[in-house]
């Protein structure tokens, strides 16, 4: 459906115009809109696949729209963790701070904490980093 759109300050002086000077073609527009929007919304079914992302997810609504994929995967992660007794480490703000943007720059291979041989600054165990024993002893219980 094609929809005449005028501009902002058009619509502001048919609203400040008073009934006389076409308020209500303002608020007739107005309406339209939101109903074409609210259409659109309905027709995506955007609000019932945000729902059951955010639910499947464990974020929240919000979340699911504005963040990535990484978020997603790690709320995941920590969900999964959690049933398992894993305790998820996650850095400070003043770590987060002095970390370069980007992660790793520069030639070669980079050796972090705990000897993760591997480009990025967060080691994982999928890569085969091995956490220290006395993390691991803290993470069975041991």
């Amino acid at each position: 459906m094609r929809c005449v759109c005028p501009s902002h300050p058009s619509t502001a002086g048919w609203f400040e115009g008073g009934p006389a000077g076409g308020r209500w073609r303002a608020l007739q527009h107005l309406v339209t809109h939101t109903r074409l929007t609210l259409d659109m919304l309905e027709q995506l079914d955007l609000i019932n696949r945000t729902a059951e992302l955010a639910k499947t997810f464990g974020i929240d609504f919000y979340s699911v729209l504005s963040r990535g994929s990484q978020y997603r995967v790690e709320s995941m992660v920590l969900r999964l963790a959690h049933t398992q007794n894993f305790l998820c480490v996650s850095p400070t703000r003043e770590q987060v701070r002095g970390s370069r943007v980007g992660g790793w720059r520069g030639r070669g291979r980079r050796v972090v904490a705990g000897g993760c041989p591997h480009r990025t600054p967060v080691p994982s165990c999928a890569r085969g980093w091995r956490a220290p024993v006395r993390v691991r002893r803290a993470l069975i219980g041991g």
